[in-house]
């Protein structure tokens, strides 16, 4: 049992995008998955050429200090901050590779963050997948502890419309 209750939104998209990528194949056994990242433009250069730095991390997060990773734009943009460029305002978009290993399931309205922490940097679990649409009825969120676990492939600059 992979612990992600049912395939991320995300996994038929990025099969088909990946198709057309020299990307390797995602490897299911470890539970790899493409996500996205909301952030703002220097976030997205900052993580696109340095990577992940946990000192950005927040650790009064609903799941403590982690990359938050999503499967729905919708939650994503939650987190983008736009920049007016030639007169439209973009938002950048971070399309990363995750891979989730043995992945902690939680619906609790309100999780121990430091438990979660301590669980997937200490013992046995890799990642935590907070299922809020259970919980709450809007997202999943997929959370990774170590930065080594995410690759930021691609960053996308959306617009918004009415």
């Amino acid at each position: 049992d992979n612990n992600l209750s049912g395939a991320p939104m995300t996994k038929v998209p990025f099969e088909s995008i990946t198709a057309l990528t020299s990307s390797p194949p995602l490897l299911e056994a470890v539970n790899e998955c493409w996500f996205l990242h909301g952030t703002s433009f220097e976030g997205a250069a900052a993580i696109s050429s340095d990577d992940f730095d946990m000192a950005y991390a927040r650790p009064a997060g609903l799941y403590g200090a982690g990359i938050y990773l999503a499967e729905s734009v919708s939650k994503s943009d939650e987190y983008v901050r736009g920049q007016m460029v030639d007169g439209v305002e973009l938002f950048p978009l971070l399309v990363c590779r995750a891979c989730l290993g043995h992945v902690h399931y939680t619906a609790e309205l309100r999780p121990d963050r430091r438990q979660l922490e301590d669980m997937c940097l200490r013992q046995q679990w890799h990642s935590v997948l907070g299922d809020r649409k259970k919980a709450r009825g809007t997202f999943r969120e997929f959370i990774v502890y170590d930065p080594e676990q995410v690759f930021p492939g691609y960053i996308v600059y959306y617009r918004r419309t009415a």
